[in-house]
């Protein structure tokens, strides 16, 4: 047994305690039983916040499992769903940043009051908690079809394995659920108020709609939001002791003084090399002035599609990455990969006839073009077991005319990123690809990301290196694939 509950500030720590804290990783993941001391929460406040959010979440809806007046959700959300976030997010192991390792690790954690007790989840309440087996994405359009994915997300129901517990108490995990149904109905609040905004941002920035399902770029985000005088210091903390990554000598971190700037030039890089297709889901909504077009930073967004990416499984990243030094000095990311004609892939994936179909696309705001998305919005239905996004098909046609418009006559690429699901022919399959277009010899600036479903085909073999057989391995059907290599913009 292990008891953390004295943890010095993280910029207090001398560097003797780096690798003891590293080991953190594994005692929270290998524990068989995790618990979260909610220290400054006595276990009467906890229940009552317990049950207060279990009473909220099942109040959205009315009888005919639809969702209430937009009236009376607002005031659900303001009244009784803001003062009892609060509450319960005052507790300091909200905005520690040590606890973000036992969040990731271990999210079955039980938590317990300032007392050392737990709450209990009673029986009635277990089907708030039951996910969706499967997920539909509508277009609005009548002449696209109906896709149905498989959603693959862990249940929160009873622990019936472990027999030591034969009662089912509150985890952090119950916790995350209840959040993001909170949240989402918050996001599709017909009345948005600043009340409203309160609480979307609380539960934000305490990173519990974040666990969900786990996304390294939203963690970092998550850690920016933490009790630390220093940013390199968040950084810092993911870098080593979550991920693991390089951070000796000849790294930012061995520096003295340390410079945060550099920190997170280097931590970007890092996470490219070791998550090129993850470290490209974001939106840009302001110009990068200098050259960085490819780097995650701290005024770019993530959108809330997880949930989607849940759907399949078994990742093949289609881009090979790796860290362009010269003299010594790290500059940027060198790409190898295969491309198609931007337009030609557009207009592919729009064809009435064929069974690709594009989900979502973003265009970062560059020189010559404004910032524009287009996502799939998750509706907070309640059906049985099915999670329902809509696809605008009008909206998607509309930014992708105005992104035309701004960059006529630039050669501008689909850089294919990654392929997902499709392990059986004629299953549902996921592609993803970066926009990018050339700025000097050997240089790609990025533009934006989309992602797309196809029908799986036999034909198209996920090792094969053909190029007249990766578009059709990618639901792009005979386009002319070129092979890019070059350095990110």
């Amino acid at each position: 047994m292990w008891l953390d509950v004295a943890c010095t500030k993280f910029h207090d720590r001398e560097s003797r305690l780096d690798e003891e804290v590293s080991r953190q990783r594994e005692i929270f993941s290998g524990a068989s039983q995790s618990f979260i001391w909610l220290s400054r929460t006595e276990t009467q406040s906890l229940n009552t916040i317990w049950k207060e959010l279990l009473e909220i979440s099942n109040s959205f809806w009315g009888d005919k499992e639809a969702l209430r007046a937009a009236d009376d959700i607002a005031e659900i959300l303001i009244a009784r769903a803001l003062p009892t976030m609060k509450r319960l997010l005052e507790d300091p192991w909200f905005t520690s940043l040590w606890t973000l390792q036992e969040a990731i690790a271990n999210p079955d954690a039980i938590l317990l009051s300032a007392n050392g007790i737990p709450s209990v989840l009673q029986n009635h309440a277990s089907i708030a908690f039951e996910d969706s087996s499967q997920a539909e994405i509508w277009y609005q359009d009548s002449t696209s079809s109906v896709r149905i994915l498989p959603i693959r997300e862990l249940k929160f129901g009873p622990r019936t394995e472990i027999q030591d517990y034969p009662i089912t108490y509150v985890t952090l995990r119950h916790l995350v659920h209840i959040s993001k149904t909170i949240l989402d109905v918050a996001i599709a609040c017909a009345q948005p108020s600043n009340g409203v905004e309160d609480l979307k941002n609380l539960i934000e920035q305490s990173g519990l709609s974040s666990f969900a399902s786990f996304n390294v770029m939203r963690l970092w985000k998550v850690a920016q939001d933490r009790h630390e005088q220093n940013h390199g210091d968040q950084i810092e903390y993911i870098h080593k002791h979550i991920l693991g990554f390089p951070s000796g000598l000849g790294t930012p971190f061995s520096e003295h003084p340390k410079s945060a700037s550099r920190i997170e030039e280097y931590f970007s890089i890092q996470l490219m090399c070791h998550f090129p297709v993850l470290s490209q889901l974001f939106v840009r909504t302001r110009i990068c002035e200098e050259p960085g077009s490819w780097i995650f930073s701290k005024d770019c967004t993530l959108p809330d599609v997880d949930l989607i990416f849940t759907c399949f499984e078994k990742y093949i990243p289609l881009l090979e990455v790796s860290i362009f030094t010269t003299q010594t000095t790290v500059d940027g990311l060198e790409f190898t990969g295969y491309s198609v004609n931007f337009s030609s892939a557009m207009e592919s994936l729009s064809q009435s006839s064929g069974t690709s179909r594009l989900l979502g696309i973003s265009f970062d705001a560059v020189t010559d073009c404004p910032s524009m998305t287009a996502f799939p919005t998750r509706q907070p239905l309640r059906l049985p077991n099915k999670e329902i996004w809509h696809v605008s098909t009008e909206r998607k046609s509309q930014i992708i005319r105005l992104f035309d418009l701004h960059v006529h006559g630039s050669d501008v690429r689909l850089l294919l990123l990654a392929r997902a699901g499709g392990l059986q022919v004629s299953s549902p399959a996921l592609g993803m690809g970066l926009i990018i277009r050339q700025k000097t010899e050997g240089a790609w600036q990025r533009l934006g990301w989309c992602y797309w479903t196809f029908e799986s085909d036999s034909t198209g073999n996920n090792d094969d290196a053909q190029e007249g057989l990766v578009a059709n391995s990618i639901g792009l059907g005979k386009l002319r694939v070129v092979q890019l290599h070059g350095i990110s913009e």
